[in-house]
């Protein structure tokens, strides 16, 4: 069973298979960039009508699980806790399943070096 969206006068049917691979995709990197022509063939990242995935992620808006920032003739959408919790039982992933963006990133850091470094405006200065 498709899903139907109506976006002003036309009328666009978005597959489960395509809802599911937007889902997979929003749920993944935590975030999506949609730009804002429906007239465009292709999504971007995603080998769905760009239209679907505005009409997607439109859904979703209303449903208050992403959040919406529009710059550029770009729509940034970002998933919420609420989005994470709705698209986990939508996909029926684990809860030990986290996007992109609300996982930490462990890399190593080298520490700075302490002392004179020459760098900075005051600290460690040598009087003259």
């Amino acid at each position: 069973m498709s899903s139907f969206a109506v976006c002003g006068s036309r009328a666009s049917l978005v597959s489960k298979k395509n809802q599911r691979a937007i889902y997979s995709y929003l749920f993944k990197e935590g975030a999506i960039v949609v730009h804002k022509n429906p007239n465009d063939p292709r999504h971007s990242e995603l080998d769905i009508p760009n239209l679907q995935v505005m009409l997607t992620m439109r859904s979703l808006l209303s449903k208050e699980v992403v959040t919406e920032k529009f710059t550029w003739q770009h729509n940034y959408y970002l998933l919420t806790d609420e989005g994470v919790e709705y698209l986990r039982r939508y996909l029926d992933l684990p809860a030990s399943v986290f996007p992109a963006t609300h996982t930490k990133k462990t890399a190593d850091r080298p520490s700075r070096p302490e002392g004179n470094s020459g760098r900075g405006y005051g600290r460690n200065r040598q009087q003259h």
